[in-house]
């Protein structure tokens, strides 16, 4: 029995082996933590930036925009970002950036919301009414079956409400997350991914027009200057920032509070700048929404 077992379980790695491709075991180690420069702004998504190579023109700049739309940007041009991941398919390159990008499908935490259905009790009324003659007993049944229905309309309303405020939270702290869970690169050919695409040169040859190759993350010295607290100019201030980089820019909020749930993760922040209030909701400490106003 002990050695029946033994070797199933030698079989069964060796096909695990087997089945290893190690074509993508080589191009993974080839280009997992290097780092890359992208020349445009990346999709907060996994679906990413699709480069399609069986096609005339690789790069649809509608569908590219489209995303940024619905997505917003993870990833802005001229960033340079580690690739934490490759995968290799029969016709498909995904390069994985700074994480590979938030799923909104498996990753999002927003919950939603079904009626309840009705009580086995209603369900005996409702048949028991039908079948009652006698006017007085009947309409005591209907009086009953409307107040449970009532009942049940009464919890169904305070779990909408729940799920309603729940989900305002959860989204901002998903949307969070995403711009700061990467993007990724699709590289899409014709029927099999080519030979020269299987190498770490190979792929930056294709990616070359929207990324190139670099050594690591850009030195602080290389980025310009903050202005100064309470500057006037905010066109540096955007979703995805740090907490701790909007304090370099503007200091501490003058005042602060939870925001609506009472979620601890969630904040409302009121800073002061020469001319307006900017009021700045952070989910995890992440910049998610901003507004300004004359004082």
């Amino acid at each position: 029995m002990g050695r029946s077992w033994l070797f199933g379980l030698a079989v069964g790695l060796c096909a695990i082996s087997a089945s290893a491709d190690p074509k993508e075991d080589a191009l993974r180690a080839a280009l997992v933590g290097k780092y890359v420069t992208v020349k445009i702004d990346m999709p907060a998504s996994h679906k990413g930036v699709d480069l399609r190579f069986d096609k005339e023109e690789p790069f649809n700049l509608s569908e590219h925009y489209q995303r940024i739309k619905e997505f917003d940007v993870a990833i802005r041009e001229g960033d340079r970002a580690p690739i934490t991941y490759v995968k290799l398919k029969d016709d498909l390159i995904e390069i994985h950036l700074g994480g590979g990008g938030f799923n909104w499908i498996s990753d999002k935490t927003t919950q939603s919301f079904s009626s309840s259905s009705k009580t086995s009790r209603e369900s005996d009324l409702e048949r028991r009414i039908k079948a009652e003659t006698d006017r007085t007993r009947k309409r005591e049944m209907q009086d009953e079956l409307d107040d449970l229905r009532r009942d049940r309309q009464r919890r169904d309303d305070r779990r909408r409400r729940e799920v309603e405020e729940f989900n305002i939270l959860a989204s901002e702290r998903d949307r969070a997350k995403a711009l700061r869970s990467g993007s990724r690169f699709n590289l899409r050919f014709k029927k099999e991914v080519p030979q020269g695409a299987l190498t770490a040169d190979g792929v930056f040859d294709y990616m070359t027009k929207w990324a190139s190759a670099g050594s690591g993350p850009a030195p602080r010295s290389d980025r310009p200057e903050p202005p100064r607290s309470g500057d006037a100019d905010l066109s540096w201030l955007r979703k995805g920032l740090l907490r701790e980089d909007v304090t370099k820019r503007l200091g501490r909020p003058r005042s602060e509070e939870s925001c609506r749930g009472g979620d601890a993760s969630c904040r409302l922040a009121t800073y002061s700048t020469f001319g307006d209030d900017v009021e700045i909701t952070f989910v995890e400490d992440v910049v998610v929404k901003f507004t300004t106003r004359g004082r």
